[in-house]
């Protein structure tokens, strides 16, 4: 295989050395040493369908996740493949679910078909933000962890991933609450987690679900009850938005991503037949 930088700061960009580019070929230790070294791969110009992605994803890990997002649809296969959120607005960096207990340390993205124009995945690193954010910003975030909050269980509940017994998966695992009401309904759940995380390496990031405000979560405070101040998102997601890199995926591209470091997101596009799947797990 051959191996080039994907940016001057981290990622490499692996393609096949020879014609037949076997996906399936690739050395799994060689390519997971590459990924610790440079926390996102682009796997371009081999050979890839929805059995071969699932494949080689199962080499790197071996307990994959499923997503709670009802917009999103369930490839054929184990299960875990599924497709990205649909339309082509532009989703705000974050780390895919930051905001859960159920956090993968890995996401893969595989490209069957690319957008015609525009749809580019953008990627933050955010040890790099971490250092960027002003003193007394990341101090807060270093003292203070954030709760992220659900009320409306009509919009949320199907994202929650609820069970039989009227409580999302989640209920009971570190950092959890709820509150049911004389029905036994849910009324609130929440989960409670640093805003900042440390990769293999040890290097400290801002690498969670924070700027993605209304999507994945309802509302964030921070676990004394103080709200998470808006300019300071607004200097976050201005920093990040700067500093991160835009890739536009090809056909049969594989973008490997550690969700412990990095954040992603999505530019605008208008060509509704892209097709992108995606499959999170942890080591």
């Amino acid at each position: 295989m051959k191996r080039s930088s994907l940016s001057l700061s981290f990622g490499a960009i692996v393609e096949p050395d020879t014609a037949s580019g076997d996906l399936l070929a690739l050395e799994t230790a060689t390519i997971d040493a590459m990924f610790r070294r440079a926390g996102v791969l682009l796997i371009r110009g081999f050979r890839v369908s929805i059995e071969h992605f699932e494949l080689f994803t199962k080499g790197h890990a071996h307990h994959f996740l499923e997503h709670g997002n009802p917009q999103r649809l369930r490839s054929a296969g184990d299960g875990f493949t599924i497709s990205v959120t649909p339309g082509g607005k532009r989703i705000d960096l974050h780390s895919e679910r930051a905001y859960s207990p159920f956090r993968p340390d890995i996401v893969w993205f595989y490209c069957s078909r690319p957008a015609i124009t525009g749809g580019e995945t953008v990627i933050c690193d955010g040890s790099e933000l971490v250092k960027r954010v002003t003193p007394d910003v990341r101090s807060s975030l270093e003292a203070k962890r954030v709760r992220y909050v659900y009320r409306d269980m009509a919009i949320w509940s199907r994202f929650l991933l609820m069970q039989p017994n009227g409580l999302p998966l989640g209920a009971g695992e570190p950092g959890t609450e709820w509150k049911t009401g004389s029905d036994g309904k849910l009324q609130e759940y929440s989960y409670t987690t640093s805003a900042l995380t440390t990769d293999g390496a040890g290097r400290t990031a801002f690498a969670c679900s924070l700027l993605d405000w209304g999507y994945s979560f309802e509302e964030a405070v921070f676990e004394d009850g103080a709200s998470v101040p808006q300019p300071w998102l607004s200097e976050i997601r201005e920093l990040a938005w700067t500093t991160a890199i835009r890739v536009q995926l090809c056909e049969n591209d594989i973008l490997m991503i550690d969700n412990s470091r990095f954040m992603h997101g999505r530019e605008t596009y208008s060509d509704q037949d892209r097709r992108i799947f995606l499959r999170m797990a942890c080591r």
